[in-house]
């Protein structure tokens, strides 16, 4: 299965990247804006992905005119492995949607069973973080890796000056910057 994901910022060959490769997946990670991959909306292939901390209410719909599956909290089997993902971020400001307290994060994690490949718009605890309070990770996303080490965990949401880890225990970790693409 060869996957494009996709964070932050339109890649700028976006309309090149879907043209030379044959893709059977598309995962949206976030920090985009509707009119930055338009060019998705009409490809007859699976389409995943998850909301943002700077969305607001207004623009929740644009996953489903893109024609992107959004199933928060809920899994999908796809090219036969079972995807799960949790959208949104720790709660940093005044705002009842598209954030969650470390401990709602804890309640709703912790019901799922395990997947092949987690996809979260920020990361697990000590896992890619940084101690900017907006972009803070949470910790349940670390504690479901440590119980179920699912194949691949997908991320975006930090800026780092370091070296990235790839790997954790026996865990993929995938973290997108504009665009990754992935043959697994």
């Amino acid at each position: 299965m060869k996957i494009l994901a996709i964070a932050d910022k339109k890649p700028e060959l976006l309309d090149k990247l879907l043209k030379d490769n044959n893709f059977d997946l598309i995962i949206t990670l976030w920090d985009l804006y509707w009119e930055e991959i338009k060019e998705i909306k009409d490809l007859n292939i699976p389409k995943i992905g998850v909301y943002w901390n700077h969305c607001n209410i207004y623009q929740s719909e644009y996953m489903i005119d893109l024609k992107i599956n959004n199933l928060h909290l809920k899994s999908i089997n796809i090219w036969n492995y079972k995807f799960w993902w949790f959208e949104w971020c720790v709660r940093y400001k005044n705002q009842e949607h598209f954030m969650y307290t470390q401990k709602e994060a804890n309640e709703l994690i912790n019901k799922l069973d395990k997947v092949d490949i987690l996809i979260a718009h920020c990361p697990p605890k000590w896992i890619n973080d940084n101690d900017d309070k907006a972009h803070e990770w949470f910790e349940a996303l670390k504690t479901y890796i440590d119980r179920y080490n699912p194949k691949y965990f997908f991320h975006w949401h930090t800026y780092n000056d370091w070296k990235f880890i790839r790997k954790y225990k026996e865990t993929n970790i995938i973290y997108v910057n504009w665009y990754e693409i992935l043959d697994i």
